[in-house]
């Protein structure tokens, strides 16, 4: 039996996305996981919480915070048994307020390497206005997460850096985990974590400047990509792709370009590169899909997702087109020019 009602048969970019039991999707900013033959999908609960980061760091009566903007509920939880259209509602697996915060964002989930256990690193927002790493685990991908340390919930990178959009990456050549990691002093850092995931092993490297946000990495024929956008809030802006040719997570990485040749990435801001499990060496599928968060934070949903097929062509150069409707196991889309 399916996991979750078979409600779509395609992606449809930017249309709101409805899970099994009818509701629309609420996880944004959103990382992915597999393991096994199940995809968890994990992301910002926001609906019906608008929105302005200014208030994440304001302390004080709950139900006041909950009536002002920036009020992120916690890490929601999303299931699929591999029909990546449709997926089953699970709920919140890390409450925000456990790190006596009202706020966490792009929350990211890998399994441990050396461990086997599920950690998370998402970006928290002490009272002092700076942002920090918060990081917990489990011990199974549905939850619930318990932070590392509660009597200090927040991490900051080589002891000194704040740490704000960020991804998780585990090198599919050497299986070390990493951290991609937006700093407000410097731009875009890299470190290897330790072995059990939970921190940064030594000091972390420089990567780009800080005009680079929203990090999402892949690996293809030999090269690490690593998609980033530009640094305007909740407005589209020119994708920014970076490419380590030596094909080492570690780089050096060179900025290529916008893949999408589309001046707001159709309105889009990156938060995550999903491998397309139905690609096969030298199929016509396209290799990867680009996802992404459409923010619209003066709704109450927030905002929409938009999935959209990602080719590599043989030179190395990646491709991302505008669909209203398509399929990963097909390469039939309805593209849209804007």
């Amino acid at each position: 039996m399916p996991l979750a009602l078979a409600r779509y048969s395609a992606f449809q970019p930017g249309e709101l996305w409805r899970d099994s039991q009818g509701n629309i999707i609420d996880a944004h900013g959103a990382g992915f996981l597999k393991d096994g033959n199940l995809y968890y999908w994990y992301g910002e609960t926001r609906h019906g919480e608008p929105s302005s980061q200014e208030s994440c760091f304001e302390n004080g009566n709950d139900a006041l915070l909950r009536s002002s903007a920036g009020y992120t509920p916690g890490v929601n939880l999303y299931v699929s048994d591999g029909d990546l259209y449709n997926w089953k509602h699970i709920g919140l697996v890390f409450p925000a307020n456990v790190t006596r915060s009202h706020c966490l964002e792009r929350p990211k989930v890998i399994r441990c390497p050396a461990t086997g256990e599920y950690v998370l690193w998402a970006k928290g927002f002490p009272a002092d206005g700076s942002v920090r790493a918060v990081i917990a685990a489990a011990s199974t991908p549905l939850g619930p997460f318990q932070l590392i340390d509660p009597a200090a919930p927040f991490y900051s990178p080589d002891g000194k850096y704040t740490f704000a959009d960020a991804t998780l990456y585990v090198d599919e050549v050497s299986r070390k985990p990493y951290v991609f990691f937006r700093t407000r002093e410097d731009g875009l850092h890299l470190g290897e974590l330790t072995h059990d995931c939970k921190a940064i092993k030594g000091q972390s490297t420089y990567i780009a400047d800080k005009s680079h946000e929203a990090p999402a990495v892949f690996q293809a024929d030999g090269k690490v990509y690593l998609w980033t956008s530009g640094t305007s809030g909740f407005s589209g802006n020119p994708a920014k792709l970076l490419v380590s040719n030596t094909g080492s997570v570690l780089g050096p990485y060179a900025e290529v370009g916008n893949p999408t040749h589309d001046s707001s990435t159709f309105r889009s801001q990156s938060t995550y590169i999903l491998p397309n499990p139905s690609y096969k060496t030298d199929s016509s599928l396209p290799p990867f899909i680009y996802v992404a968060d459409r923010w619209q934070q003066d709704t109450t949903n927030f905002g929409t997702y938009v999935w959209l097929p990602l080719y590599i062509r043989q030179n190395g150069q990646v491709v991302v087109n505008n669909a209203s409707w398509w399929q990963y196991q097909s390469s039939t889309a309805s593209e849209v020019v804007e």
